[in-house]
């Protein structure tokens, strides 16, 4: 270290700043990159090695986090940015510590592979251990026949879901679901068979996925059917909002299950008489009472019904 150690060990960064901005020994570069404290002596160290093993050890070992995103941008081999992401690791009881840090560096070294090479990005979806880079990597996957491996060979359970949540294949995704025991949001928002979407309509534990099911239906006998039947009066609106048979509509409008299936369904048979367009005339007018003050001040109310339909209906105008 010679005549630059005074300087390297001087309490004032910008003293050592200046010594390294002299130094050309890489090992002496790489201990500084690796121990000093303030980030932009690091950086400058870090910046001045060339040698990629060099940089390899300020990632893994050194103690500064910006060196270390220094050296992981100036690294060139994707062998190695693809080490670093899938090695890190802080689920091991010497590493908890530096969780945050080996997240970050990891997160960073993926950032920097090529996402459209697929072989990459499968080493790193089934080998990397944090859950957050390991996700990324199959997020990259677009082949569909890699992400069903995935979903069959992959050896964790969050891995295996992973890879299902992206596949496309409605056929697989039906499969996938059977197995498991149950459908996802993602397996309702691939599935167009009617009868499955019914089957999860009146089967699913889910209320929420129930919905979703119902309105993807497009089949009028099934959503006829679950107007008429389901236990679930969310679900009845949905289904009675989506009928075009004017009939089956005028049926649950006079015997619906609830006072709201029949105000649906009137409305909803309204609707489809006039084409969602209605011709109103005015059939009353109804000024509110000069001698009554309340909050509303004075208002005007106008009943109107539709000359096609007779769809009734009215608005209150203040003044």
């Amino acid at each position: 270290m010679g005549l630059f150690k005074p300087a390297l060990q001087h309490p004032n960064w910008r003293k050592r700043m200046k010594a390294v901005e002299r130094l050309t020994d890489e090992k002496i570069l790489l201990q500084i990159a690796k121990e000093d404290a303030d980030d932009a002596v690091a950086k400058a160290a870090t910046a001045k090695v060339s040698t990629q093993k060099m940089l390899l050890e300020i990632v893994y070992h050194g103690y500064n986090l910006e060196a270390a995103f220094v050296a992981i941008e100036r690294i060139t081999s994707q062998e190695d940015l693809v080490d670093i992401a899938i090695t890190l690791n802080y689920l091991v009881p010497s590493q908890i510590r530096h969780k945050d840090t080996n997240y970050k560096k990891a997160n960073l070294a993926f950032k920097r592979l090529n996402v459209n090479n697929q072989n990459v990005m499968i080493r790193v979806a089934v080998k990397a251990k944090m859950d957050e880079i390991w996700m990324s990597a199959i997020k990259t996957i677009t082949d569909e026949k890699i992400l069903m491996w995935l979903a069959v060979e992959g050896k964790e359970d969050s891995k295996r879901e992973a890879a299902i949540e992206m596949i496309t294949d409605e056929k697989a995704i039906i499969q996938f679901a059977r197995q498991r025991g149950y459908y996802t949001e993602h397996d309702i928002t691939v599935i167009t068979d009617q009868h499955i979407l019914k089957e999860i309509a009146y089967a699913s534990y889910e209320l929420y996925y129930k919905k979703l099911a119902v309105k993807k239906l497009e089949n009028q006998s099934i959503l006829a059917d679950i107007a008429r039947n389901s236990k679930e009066g969310d679900l009845r609106t949905i289904a009675i909002e989506k009928l075009n048979d004017k009939n089956i509509l005028a049926e649950i409008a006079e015997r619906g299950d609830s006072a709201y299936d029949r105000s649906c369904a009137k409305s909803r048979w309204y609707y489809l008489v006039c084409n969602g367009k209605h011709d109103n005339e005015i059939i009353y007018e109804i000024d509110s009472d000069p001698d009554f003050y309340d909050s509303f001040g004075s208002y005007r109310t106008i009943g109107y019904e539709c000359k096609k339909c007779g769809m009734r209906s009215s608005e209150v105008i203040h003044y």
